[in-house]
């Protein structure tokens, strides 16, 4: 790793499916994408209509868990105009191995269900271990459409 920050993008993605998740995970071996993690979230949602906004704190946190971290749920795909995810992941000094590996995530979704919801995860990887990878998934089918992009940070 030759940045101390890492900023990734996600722009109008969505999958082939309807109403799926999109997750992130890193690995410190380059195969197993499983370092544990420690995570809270906060979300914000509005259906357009007369509903008032609504806030959460939510329980899409993660407490030493290896398992992918949700980023964002429900994105609707290509069947409505519109759907889809948008979003940016900063990870902070991955390669170094003194402290644990903190980042924070910031997105916006139209769902499945017809409501945006602005997201914010942030959490850390609690490991001092080098990060070597980190990898985007979806629960069910393939990414259909969108860009994603990685900037690195001096």
């Amino acid at each position: 790793n030759t940045y101390r920050e890492y900023i990734f993008e996600w722009i109008n993605t969505n999958s082939t499916e309807d109403g799926q998740n999109l997750y992130f995970n890193a690995s410190d071996d380059g195969s197993n994408y499983d370092v544990p993690k420690v995570s809270s979230s906060w979300w914000l949602k509005h259906d357009g209509g007369t509903t008032a906004f609504e806030s959460k704190t939510s329980s899409f946190g993660k407490e030493g868990a290896t398992i992918a971290q949700l980023l964002q749920w429900g994105i609707g795909n290509v069947a409505l105009d519109g759907e889809g995810a948008s979003g940016r992941l900063v990870l902070y000094d991955p390669a170094g191995t003194t402290y644990v590996k903190s980042w924070i995530s910031r997105g916006n979704e139209y769902t499945s269900a017809n409501y945006s919801i602005d997201t914010t995860i942030q959490g850390y990887y609690n490991t001092t271990s080098a990060l070597t990878g980190i990898r985007f998934t979806m629960d069910a089918g393939n990414v259909n459409k969108g860009t994603f992009k990685m900037y690195g940070v001096l």
